[in-house]
């Protein structure tokens, strides 16, 4: 018969090759068991060497025998050991320690590990490591193989831990700037050991400052309270900083002081500016103005932050000056075309200007005292706009004048300065009722007809202006003796000559003026001074003694009256005015001249 060795508690075939009739066998396999079969079959639970003894019987009776020796081989006995936390913690290396003895007989040669999580994880090495995703509960089952193929398998249920969380954030990562890591969790962590670079910390949040830009590795090891440990590292990029810079402009109070952001392009681009302007404001944006409300120096902040996070700041006082104030002189401001204005910057502290006027040509120009020539009538304004050494600018206007001249000057008031040497001065009041300037005005004083003083106001009468002064002739007391005083102003090309002239009197009767001009030929001015407020009554005469003109007058001026009666209804001639007031009575002849 023929068999092969094989392992203990393993069914063993027994091949019979007996030749023969043969009417029986009994098979005896030396550990207690029997059979009868021809192919007989023996399974031995222990190992070790048995002798295994066929026996043939024939018909005769006759009976052979054929011992032989198996040897039966034992099988391993599987045991095995999971490490204690750290090395049976989820997301770690789990350490499993194969603990099966050495069979006597034979050696140990495979190991089948099956770790029973949802990935069907194995491995063949004796001593093996594996990766649980999940802190759960698993079935193990580990298979061992000797050297003569007997194999046996054993399943433990085993126990991986949860391990900590280890994660971590950080803020931006700057040179010289402190960057703070902090773990994402502190549930059933006990303790965190950090390598930043080559420092190192235990706290659970440290603090660490990067002295240079480069990539540099942050690990944190977490430990928890269970014994489990993970880890985590990350690549710290720390961004070369940027050299923060800006410029300033139109340095001056009251005024858009320009601000520019002269930070040079880096890899780490700047994504948004702030600016600080002393302690009264603040701006944002690459280019900023801001109203400095009065000069002096004012510490001004630009702080940039960058696409990584990082922020850097660039300090500077900036020195803010008065604004400039734009004046100039136009000489003349009001004439008739073509008018030739001299214009002059008189300007304190502006190192270019320039002019610009609304005529047609639309003129302008750069020169400090420039000449303009106005041909069309009309207001043109004129333009002067300065800068400083700041780059600040201020601009002022004028308005120039050219017109068709009209001229109208008024007496307005005329008063009697009694002075202490005994003398009357002579105050005067006038108004330019015109459109132009006026120069060259020629006050004549009638003092009761008996003597005639003339001086010339040597002053420039803008339109509209009300200019006084105290004449410089004087009246002597003995020389208002008589009835009245008058001033007249005399200038030439006045079109109303009927506000030019004042009088007054000392005397309580009215004063009748002899008429003028006699002879005349359209009217015939008569001028009465009268102390009180009257009625008055007019009448003309012909040579015949026909009335030819009636009028009477009522709530008359104190003062100087005057009335101009129309000669057009008359004949060349002589005739006579009759002049009726307060009991005085006056009568003048005059001619009609046509």
């Amino acid at each position: 018969f023929s068999f092969s060795n094989d392992c203990e508690d393993k069914s063993i075939t027994f091949t019979n090759s007996t030749v023969g009739t043969v009417i029986g066998y009994s098979w005896d396999f030396g550990d207690g068991n029997n059979s009868t079969q021809t192919n007989a079959t023996n399974t031995f639970t222990d190992f070790g060497k048995y002798d295994v003894t066929l026996e043939a019987t024939n018909a005769a009776g006759c009976v052979n025998t054929s011992v032989q020796e198996i040897t039966i081989y034992s099988k391993p006995q599987p045991d095995f050991s999971l490490a204690l936390p750290p090395f049976s913690c989820s997301g770690t290396s789990s350490q499993f320690t194969d603990l099966t003895p050495n069979p006597t007989d034979s050696n140990l040669s495979g190991w089948t590990w099956s770790f029973g999580d949802p990935l069907n994880g194995t491995s063949n090495v004796r001593n093996a490591v594996y990766t649980y995703s999940t802190a759960a509960q698993y079935d193990v089952n580990l298979e061992v193989t000797t050297n003569f193929g007997c194999t046996a398998s054993t399943q433990k249920t085993i126990t991986i831990s949860q391990s900590p969380n280890a994660a971590f954030t950080s803020n931006a990562a700057c040179v010289n700037q402190a960057t703070v890591f902090t773990p994402l969790s502190t549930t059933g962590v006990n303790s965190w050991q950090w390598k930043i670079g080559t420092s190192t910390y235990s706290q659970q949040s440290p603090t660490h400052v990067f002295g240079s830009a480069s990539n540099y590795n942050a690990m944190l090891t977490a430990t928890g309270t269970n014994g489990c440990i993970a880890v985590t590292s990350k690549t710290i990029s720390v961004p070369i900083p940027s050299n923060v810079n800006f410029s300033s402009s139109n340095n001056c109070a009251d005024q858009n002081t320009l601000f520019t952001d002269l930070t040079p392009p880096g890899t780490d681009a700047v994504i948004s500016r702030s600016w600080q302007f002393g302690t009264i404001g603040a701006g944002s944006g690459a280019t900023p103005s801001f109203v400095f409300p009065s000069s002096g120096s004012y510490p001004t902040k630009l702080t940039v932050t960058n696409a990584s996070g990082c922020s850097y700041s660039f300090s500077k006082n900036v020195t803010i000056v008065d604004s400039p104030v734009a004046t100039f002189s136009a000489t003349p401001q009001i004439g008739t075309p073509p008018l030739t204005v001299q214009l002059t910057n008189t300007s304190q502290g502006s190192v270019s200007q320039l002019w610009l006027a609304s005529d047609a040509n639309n003129s302008t120009s750069t020169a400090a005292a420039p000449v303009f020539v106005f041909n069309d009538l009309g207001e043109f304004v004129v333009d002067l706009t300065i800068v400083n050494a700041q780059g600040c600018s201020d601009t002022a206007s004028k308005i120039i004048s050219v017109i068709t001249p009209s001229l109208d000057i008024e007496l307005t008031n005329v008063t009697l300065l009694p002075a202490i040497t005994g003398e009357t001065n002579i105050l005067i009041t006038l108004a330019n009722k015109g459109n132009f300037p006026v120069t060259n005005i020629k006050a004549v004083v009638d003092i009761s007809g008996q003597s005639m003083i003339s001086e010339t106001i040597n002053a420039v009468i803008q339109p509209f202006e009300v200019y006084t002064q105290v004449l410089a002739a004087s009246i002597i007391e003995s020389n208002i003796q008589g009835n009245y005083t008058c001033v007249e102003l005399v200038v030439d090309g006045d079109k109303d000559n009927s506000n030019n002239k004042k009088c007054f009197t000392e005397s309580s009767a009215v004063i009748v003026k002899s008429p003028y001009p006699n002879p005349g030929s359209r009217e015939l001015n008569l001028e009465w001074i009268a102390s009180t407020s009257n009625n008055a009554e007019i009448y003309l005469f012909d040579p015949t003694g026909r009335k030819v003109f009636e009028n009477a007058f009522s709530d008359l001026n104190v003062g100087l009256n005057r009335v101009t009666i129309s000669l057009a209804s008359l004949n060349p001639g002589l005739y006579y005015v009759f002049f009726v007031s307060e009991g005085v009575r006056k009568s003048f002849p005059f001619v009609v001249n046509k």
